[in-house]
């Protein structure tokens, strides 16, 4: 990683956490009480780190150009203040439209458009860059190039991969929210058709007895597989693929029926040894086709080396590795929002 690129990445961080200051202290201050005003779950507002790099080259190019610093200092926050309102724009744009949720509304202020941009903040962005370009940046940079390359590159990477992993868990909390609330209004035949599905497993002790065991943070055993189940379902109904497999092999692939927490009950090797006693419990009570009983016996891939073989194993696959990271992120932030929000969408009568 280059001594520029890293630089980038930390001025990046230092600013999109100064945002994330600025916002919350005023949220808080105008709500009374603590907001967390991110859409990541650290302290930090990454637009504000785009925004502000975005600022820094703008004022490069002005100064390279425009000789006269009067006429200099307008065009900058002429062109500052558009290209901020863009970005603003732009991502407000994609979080309504792939979350479902506005995090910031302008509707009530003169000039806007469609809420995620006023004149009143667009000239205020303006401004702001100004004052950044001319007195917080120099300083900010100042401190940025006294320590020596190694710890800056260090920083840089540490950096890089706590906002992958933040991203990553943040999109999918937000994801399951937006899906969840998408849920809540399916239309009755989806849910009759799903319940038609897993209608007469549910109704089985040996899966009832699944609601007995912890499986991550507090969604036991058979809420994680409901949860597996049904997003197999959804996506393998949308790609035209065997939806019915999907979702019994989702509801069945964690049919093992111990605390995997105890090592003595046989949780030692859970991760690598449960698809075969989950596969073994299956076939004491049901007859399963080819796909259900691949899905249940390679549902851990990659940690188990048999590779799935059919489309609808890798669906199952992927959504247990998505509900497995939501419920253990709940469990982290104390965040407990149920993946259905307490609605049944199957029946078992």
């Amino acid at each position: 990683m280059s001594k520029d690129f890293s630089t980038e990445l930390l001025l990046f961080a230092v600013y999109a956490l100064g945002g994330w200051l600025l916002e919350t202290v005023y949220a808080s201050v105008r709500q009374q009480h603590f907001v967390n005003r991110g859409f990541m779950f650290g302290c930090f507002c990454p637009i504000y780190g785009f925004g502000a790099l975005l600022i820094i080259h703008v004022a490069e190019w002005t100064g390279a150009r425009i000789g006269d610093p009067f006429v200099r200092g307008i065009a900058f926050i002429c062109v500052s203040a558009v290209l901020v309102t863009w970005l603003e724009y732009i991502t407000g744009l994609i979080l309504d439209k792939v979350f479902q949720r506005k995090w910031w509304d302008y509707s009530g202020n003169q000039w806007n458009l469609g809420g995620y941009v006023c004149m009143e903040y667009s000239l205020l962005w303006g401004l702001i860059a100004y004052l950044l370009t001319e007195f917080l940046h120099p300083a900010v940079l100042g401190m940025l190039e006294m320590p020596p390359a190694g710890i800056i590159t260090a920083a840089a990477w540490c950096v890089l991969v706590y906002f992958i992993l933040d991203a990553a868990i943040s999109i999918s909390v937000e994801w399951f929210r937006c899906q969840s609330a998408a849920r809540s209004t399916l239309r009755h035949s989806d849910a009759e058709e799903y319940s038609a599905c897993v209608a007469d497993l549910l109704a089985l002790e040996q899966v009832q007895r699944m609601d007995m065991f912890i499986q991550h943070g507090r969604a036991t055993c058979l809420k994680h597989s409901q949860a597996v189940s049904f997003l197999s379902y959804r996506i393998c109904r949308k790609c035209k693929l065997d939806y019915r497999s999907a979702a019994r092999g989702g509801l069945l692939h964690d049919l093992f029926l111990y605390d995997w927490h105890d090592p003595a009950a046989g949780g030692r090797w859970h991760g690598f040894t449960h698809p075969k006693a989950a596969l073994r419990n299956a076939e004491d009570i049901l007859s399963l086709n080819r796909i259900e009983r691949d899905i249940i016996v390679k549902h851990m891939w990659p940690l188990t080396p048999a590779v799935p073989r059919f489309r609808e194993t890798w669906v199952v696959c992927l959504a247990d590795k998505i509900v497995t990271c939501h419920e253990f992120m709940e469990g982290v932030t104390g965040r407990h929002e149920h993946w259905n929000n307490g609605k049944k969408l199957y029946k078992t009568d």
